[in-house]
């Protein structure tokens, strides 16, 4: 299973933000990329949360990112994410859910 790539836009004049934010992503076994530009001159880095963490390792990783580094977005309901490259409404026993594209993948996994 490939996990969605996530990105964490560095605000200018945040280079400090960056050595923060690569040590939080090493310490917790994530290589991050180097810093890149989007199309309008953006900078930002890229990492991938790995395959074999399970829901709770991944609620306690996006817990603690979301409060460094706040979105401003609608979090996941299974797993906090709020860093998601897409998102979707599923219905599981008449309740709505707002779940990422993580966990969708990682649901798709576990019922093969």
């Amino acid at each position: 299973m490939v996990q969605p790539i996530r990105k964490i836009y560095i605000p200018p004049d945040a280079a400090k933000n960056v050595v923060g934010a690569r040590r939080f992503l090493h310490r917790q076994g994530i290589e991050p990329s180097m810093i890149q530009k989007d199309d309008d001159g953006d900078e930002f880095i890229t990492f991938s949360i790995p395959e074999y963490w399970g829901i709770n390792k991944r609620r306690e990783f996006n817990l603690n990112i979301n409060q460094q580094h706040d979105g401003g977005r609608k979090t996941c309901e299974s797993c906090y994410n709020s860093m998601w490259a897409h998102a979707e409404h599923v219905t599981v026993d008449d309740k709505d859910w707002f779940v990422c594209d993580e966990c969708i993948l990682l649901n798709e996994q576990t019922c093969k």
